[in-house]
């Protein structure tokens, strides 16, 4: 059964070497190429970081959301290729986890690859909305907020 537990560094390691490629594409979007050092670096900083294990135990995706400033958080999301077997529990299950996230961070935003089509869907499913596009290195983003 899937299960969101709160992320350890061997949650982190292992979806950031199992990096699914439009996750991957999306942090070299922003510049980022070393996956598994910027996950290191969510674990350290204020927020909330959770990690969904499979079925297996295995983990399939990092997920969180980090403190801006008071009351505002920037939620994020990164899957390994193996998520597919949990991806109807993070559906099921994601919106209360942002439910949650509210009493702490009444405004949420960040945005998203306009590519990442899987991300897309879950934002949705979390009642996040729409608020914009914007173009980062190049590469069109969908911003999102739930405020």
């Amino acid at each position: 059964m899937s299960a969101f537990v709160r992320a350890r560094l061997e949650h982190a390691v292992a979806v950031a070497r199992d990096l699914r490629d439009s996750d991957r594409a999306e942090l070299a979007a922003r510049g980022i190429n070393d996956a598994e050092a910027r996950l290191r670096w969510a674990l350290t900083i204020p927020g909330d970081v959770r990690a969904v294990l499979n079925g297996d135990g295995e983990p399939g995706a990092i997920f969180g959301c980090a403190e801006l400033s008071p009351g505002v958080g920037a939620p994020w999301m990164l899957c390994a290729r193996g998520i597919r077997s949990a991806g109807r529990f993070i559906v099921k299950h994601g919106a209360r986890r942002v439910a949650a996230w509210r009493n702490r961070w009444p405004t949420m935003h960040n945005a998203t690859h306009a590519a990442n089509a899987m991300h897309h869907r879950f934002i949705e499913k979390c009642g996040f909305s729409w608020v914009g596009e914007a173009v980062v290195n190049g590469h069109k983003f969908r911003m999102f907020a739930y405020v």
